[in-house]
């Protein structure tokens, strides 16, 4: 409230130096302003340029506060203007451009633009802007620059702020514009920082000067009748003149149509009456300053009535009605009532108490009642329309037209949340139906709302019985290259197949479809045979799936060709790879086949398709006379050539000769023994010879770079952050074996037992941490990463004593700075200190130390001795300060305090103060300085002398 206030305050002080300023130049200006404080964006006359209908684009719009980074609420009032600055690329803008202003009569007066924006240190290094411009069109081109704000408040542009906060700026219109049509534009301009804020704008125009008399028509009231006994209105005038300046507006009032009017109010064409508590008579004289001739409206008053507002109801308070229907509304509480909007009501009774709403749209009716007083009231009531649901019947015959004993289904539409209701029963969407006789079926659909509609289908029955129509089969795959599948149907004399462009016929019994559809093994394609006894007819269908064959190959990949020596190893090979299943016809269910043959024979391959296509293939194996040599490798296959290193391979067995295929990466490709440097994971093919038998095998090598650890600390805390590896103790980091990234395909072991990338730990003792890394084809790494972990910072220290001077020595874990604090007002940064009090007492003595690993603070209560003056009787007592000026301090180390007596010179007591704790406070202000005599008796009845000072 108090906002909204300072906003009226900040308005209406604009318009009155605006006035003050008019008297001094030749033209005068009308002062507009806006605050965003509606909730319509943008406001009305305003727009903005470009239009960018994504919303999470850089976009002036409305809010109410700030965002969670920035906490900012409105300059005033309830809302404010906001730009975005952290979506899209930098650079991008959008313009709040303003309404049109009018500065016809400007001359050579000057005009400004004035506004309050929010000035931020957040993103400093982002220059998010607002750039102000003016304009004959609502759009940048062509437009002039007349100033620019940075958000960031460290930005001289066109200042600096010593902090955060809202900023009043005044920019001054250009000579130029001096026409009917310019618009200022608030160019956003976002450098991904933060949001820019901007309220309580407020500018000059310059309109036509207003001439002759300026009617204004009569007054208007916003409420003739104020009931209760007080209350306020709202003024306005009939015909107010827009547009034009050099109009003055004073309202006044008075007790009585003839009696003296006195001045209350300047409003421009309207004016609050603010709270009257009898029937009040206003005026209002309106001066043109062009013209000098002034209008007087005709009085008018505002009756005050002691009589309460009725208090009106309506039954119901809402409802719901169906398109095209009615709701009877009935009102309560006041003698007549008006309804609107009247468009689509009906009156029922003659006061309107009673009346029929038939809206086709959702809406909202105000009933305003008025009692014998002429004191009115209102209330609302809200209508929502339904539409009724679509209830049209659909039929799975063409013709509704059937056979007996055929079965029909009748549908409905789906409605969410419908019911249904069919004239033979079933409460479903579908009804499954089979007449015997011709029969008219009636749907009945309500919506969730109430709301019914219905639909009639009449189902004609002939006289005859349906074939039943059967084909076989039911589902068939069509292998492509292939004959035809063969469908038969039966249980008719006539046949019809749809559709017919894929079948060898479309009338027999008997057909054989080729689908195009489908490929491999999707997309079946459905054909329908309808049957016909001559009477009546049935259908029944079929699902063909179209399905492609895989190729025709089988290959010997080892051994060489298809005669070997016995004991030779042989792999088969069936068909391309691909979605196929395979089989042999010596069991393996593989596509690679590897056999020892021990006689000759031929070996079928069978491939098959996912769509259940399938080829053959053979090949013959020749078993000829000798025994294939044996053949083995040192170190066995496969073996892995890491980091380029060289891989020395034996080929060992019973052959005479060894020979290497590829010779790609080896060092010679004959011979047992070869070096093997293959720039790519590779398989070799080595043959052995022994005779006129030869045996073949193949040995990988495969090709790989050791993992490149380099094991680093992150903070799993505060957001994955590289750490150094000094930490403090307690933290939980994870050791990254890699310097960054994903997971590699690689297998981890740590030296604490994790098999993981990433080993999670928390900080104890200081650590060496050893990792080995092993990538997918045997390269293996290690390194490892010492952490250095610092304690926590423990506050301690001791102390010794000599009478008032005490020693304070640090027994602190992890400090790198000390801050004592003595408990008398005196401190120190030493890490050792020693310290004289001035007097005893008792002192909460503080250290606090900063340390690598966080803060802490340690507290001590010590006891200062008395000593010199105040050790008269025995110390069970303590008193500070001594030298005393305006308390002093009675402090009891055993039993409470009972009295203490306050003596003169002369041994005469001045002074007494009971007590029932160890602490007493004496006030000696008002003794005149010298010495003194305390007696400070405790709860046993046992005293104690003690001497002090007053200064």
């Amino acid at each position: 409230m108090k906002k909204n206030y300072f906003k009226v305050i900040f308005i209406i002080g604009i318009f009155l130096l605006s006035i003050i300023a008019s008297n001094s130049v030749s033209a005068q200006s009308v002062v507009s302003s806006q605050s965003y404080d509606g909730t319509t964006f943008v406001p009305a006359g305003w727009q903005l340029f470009p239009i960018i209908t994504n919303p999470n684009a850089p976009v002036w719009s409305r809010r109410t506060t700030g965002t969670p980074t920035l906490a900012v609420t409105p300059h005033s009032g309830a809302a404010m203007a906001s730009f975005r600055t952290t979506a899209g690329a930098p650079g991008n803008f959008q313009c709040l451009v303003s309404p049109v202003i009018d500065l016809t009569n400007r001359g050579a007066s000057a005009a400004s633009l004035n506004f309050w924006l929010f000035r931020d240190s957040i993103n400093a290094a982002n220059l998010d802007s607002l750039v102000i411009l003016m304009n004959t069109t609502p759009d940048t081109t062509g437009a002039q620059v007349i100033g620019t704000i940075a958000r960031n408040r460290f930005v001289n542009l066109p200042d600096t702020q010593s902090r955060n906060g809202w900023y009043n700026y005044t920019f001054t219109y250009p000579a130029s514009f001096t026409g009917a049509t310019n618009y200022f534009l608030l160019k956003g301009i976002a450098y991904q920082g933060v949001r820019l804020y901007l309220d309580d704008i407020s500018w000059d125009a310059f309109p036509p000067l207003c001439t002759g008399i300026p009617n204004v028509g009569a007054i208007v009231n916003g409420t003739n009748t104020i009931c209760g006994g007080a209350g306020a209105t709202t003024l306005s005038l009939s015909s107010p003149i827009i547009g034009v300046a050099g109009l003055t507006y004073q309202w006044m009032t008075a007790s009585s149509a003839a009696g003296t009017f006195t001045n209350f109010g300047t409003g421009l064409i309207t004016e609050n009456t603010g709270t009257i508590a009898a029937t009040t008579f206003y005026q209002c004289m309106v001066t043109c300053s062009n013209s000098g001739l002034t209008y007087t409206t005709p009085v008018d008053s505002v009756v005050v009535s002691p009589n309460l507002p009725p208090t009106v109801t309506v039954n119901p308070t809402n409802a719901t009605v169906c398109a095209g229907t009615s709701v009877a509304f009935q009102a309560f509480g006041a003698s007549t009532y008006t309804w609107t909007p009247a468009a689509t009501i009906t009156l029922v009774s003659i006061a309107g108490d009673s009346v029929l709403a038939h809206p086709t749209t959702p809406t909202n009716y105000t009933v305003t009642g008025m009692d014998a007083f002429g004191c009115t009231a209102t209330a609302n009531v809200n209508v929502n329309v339904s539409n009724p649901p679509n209830a049209t019947i659909t039929s799975s015959i063409p013709s509704d037209t059937i056979c007996a004993g055929s079965q029909v289904i009748l549908s409905a539409p789906n409605g969410f949340g419908a019911t249904y209701s069919w004239s033979n029963g079933p409460v479903t969407r579908r009804d499954t139906i089979s007449p015997t006789s011709t029969t008219t079926y009636i749907l009945t659909v309500t919506n969730n709302n109430g709301c019914s509609a219905s639909d009639t289908v009449t189902v004609v029955v002939n006289v005859g019985t349906p074939p039943v129509v059967v084909v076989t089969p039911t589902t068939a795959v069509y292998c492509t290259g292939g004959p035809g599948v063969m469908l038969i149907a039966s249980g008719a004399n006539t046949y019809t197949w749809t559709p017919s462009n894929t079948l060898s016929s479309a009338t027999n019994d008997t057909v054989y479809a080729t689908p195009a559809g489908g490929g491999g093994g999707g997309g079946a394609t459905i054909y329908t045979v309808t049957g016909s006894n001559g009477v009546c007819s049935a259908s029944a269908t079929v699902a063909i799936t179209r399905s492609t064959p895989p190729a025709k190959t089988a290959i010997l990949i080892l051994a060489g060709n298809d005669t070997i020596c016995s004991g030779t190893t042989v792999i088969l090979r069936a068909g391309p790879g691909g979605p196929y299943t395979y089989s042999w016809s010596n069991g393996p269910v593989t596509r690679n086949d590897t056999i020892v043959p021990t006689a000759s024979g031929l070996y079928v391959a069978t491939v098959t398709s996912a769509g259940g296509c399938s080829t053959k293939d053979s090949i013959n194996i020749v078993l000829t006379a000798g025994t294939a040599p044996t053949l083995s490798f040192t170190p066995n296959s496969p073996a892995t050539s890491c980091d380029g290193n060289p891989v020395t391979i034996t080929a060992s067995g019973t052959g005479t000769s060894y020979t290497w295929t590829p010779a790609t990466g080896l060092d010679t490709n004959v011979g047992p023994v070869v070096v093997a440097t293959p720039a790519n994971t590779t398989n070799y093919l080595v043959t052995t010879v022994l005779g006129n038998c030869v045996n073949t095998a193949t040995f990988t090598v495969n090709v790989g770079n050791s993992p490149a650890l380099n094991p680093s600390v992150y903070d799993l805390v505060g957001g994955g952050n590289l750490l150094s590896d000094t930490l403090c103790s307690g933290l939980t980091v994870a050791l990254n074996a890699l310097p960054g990234g994903g997971a590699l395909p690689y297998t981890y072991i740590w030296s604490d037992g994790k098999t993981t990338r990433r080993d999670t730990i928390t900080t104890t003792t200081s650590s060496t941490y050893v990792v080995t890394a092993t990538s997918n084809v045997g390269c293996v790494a290690t390194d490892s990463i010492h952490l250095t972990v610092v304690p926590a910072a423990a506050a301690s220290f001791t102390y010794t004593t000599a009478n008032k001077t005490f020693t304070f020595s640090d027994a602190s874990v992890g400090a790198l700075s000390w801050n004592w604090s003595y408990g008398d007002g005196n401190t120190s940064t030493s890490q050792n200190s020693v310290y004289t009090y001035n007097a005893a007492g008792t002192y909460t003595v503080t250290l606090i130390i900063t340390g690598g690993c966080g803060n802490d603070t340690t507290k001590q209560d010590i006891t200062v001795n008395a000593d010199g003056i105040e050790a008269i009787a025995n110390n069970a007592f303590a008193t500070y300060p001594n030298p005393a000026s305006t308390q002093l301090t009675v402090l009891s180390a055993a039993l409470p305090i009972a009295k203490i007596e306050v003596m003169n010179n002369l041994g005469q007591v001045i002074n007494v103060v009971n007590t029932n704790s160890n602490k007493a406070i004496v006030n000696v202000a008002s003794f005149s300085n010298g010495i003194y005599l305390l007696r400070v008796t405790d709860k046993k009845g046992q005293s104690s002398l003690r001497k002090f000072s007053k200064q």
